[in-house]
């Protein structure tokens, strides 16, 4: 009788601690009571992901909407994002192949509906950015953009700095960059990460969109047969760029090739794959380098 009650006394401290451990795990794993894990960015995922589009201001006409695509993984807790603007009259539509590979590895993306992303960046690009960025306010967001959506990366990175975690370029167009300030906007530069020129009494005249006096992580893919940027709109996106930043110049790609019309528009050729592919590669390669150090 003493030996079957030795045995049981073991075999219930066993159960004990194995429900210990069980407890234990799911407690580390738990976020706001949810059991879901977190995201290992180490890995080579492959999750189910949603794709949809957040309309900020749904009583506007439809064609007055402001709306950003948003692709996520799905059954896992995301840590890190991207923000991307689109090229000058693309379709955002045209990026869902990067929205895709990086939703799949456990980023959120999104992807402002606005197709003059530099031009109308107070009126559209940053409003819809930021409204749609508060339902992910645990992720950090990396920042890019292709050709003149580029520029307006660059003027979010610079005016978000402190929450910026990178930046990725993508044969952008930055030539656009002085800016009028009045009395009334000067305090907006507090933090500002970009180039400020003063007169002689300390009054702001131009403010000018430079990460090269940072250390942001930064990502430059480039075309070498980019027929849109002559070389001095190369070296002038070159001169914006931090001493840190990574750059690669794409072989037998295009400017336009940075896109990618959805499936069935057109048959891409052996190169534009390519280049998707490259493009993909070199964005997860340098995201993770940032994220897991």
């Amino acid at each position: 009788m003493k030996v079957a009650l030795k045995n049981t006394s073991i075999i219930l401290i066993l159960v004990l601690a194995l429900c210990l451990c069980a407890f234990s795990f799911v407690a580390c794993n738990k976020k706001n009571g949810d059991a879901t894990p977190v995201v290992n960015y180490r890995a080579n995922n492959n999750f189910e992901i949603s794709v949809e589009n957040y309309t900020i201001n749904p009583e506007a006409a439809q064609n007055e909407q402001l709306y950003a695509r948003v692709f996520k993984p799905l059954n896992v807790i995301p840590k890190y994002g991207l923000v991307f603007f689109v090229g000058t009259f693309i379709n955002p539509n045209n990026y869902d192949y990067l929205g895709e590979a990086l939703a799949r590895q456990g980023y959120v993306v999104i992807i402002p509906n606005s197709i003059l992303a530099y031009w109308q960046y107070d009126t559209k690009s940053l409003p819809i950015t930021t409204n749609t960025q508060q339902l992910f306010s645990d992720v950090q967001f990396f920042v890019g953009g292709h050709s003149q959506g580029g520029g307006a990366a660059l003027r979010f990175a610079c005016e978000n700095m402190a929450n910026t975690r990178g930046a990725v370029f993508f044969a952008p167009l930055m030539q656009y960059n002085t800016r009028s300030v009045s009395d009334d906007d000067t305090h907006s530069y507090d933090n500002y990460a970009g180039q400020i020129d003063r007169d002689e009494s300390g009054k702001i005249i131009a403010v000018s969109d430079t990460l090269v006096n940072t250390n942001l992580p930064t990502l430059l893919l480039e075309a070498d047969n980019d027929s849109v940027l002559d070389d001095d709109m190369k070296a002038d996106s070159h001169d914006r760029m931090p001493q840190n930043v990574q750059n690669f110049v794409l072989q037998n790609a295009s400017h336009m090739g940075f896109s990618k019309p959805p499936e069935g528009v057109v048959e891409l050729t052996e190169d534009e794959v390519a280049q998707i592919e490259n493009t993909i590669n070199y964005t997860l390669s340098f995201m993770q380098m940032v994220v897991c150090g």
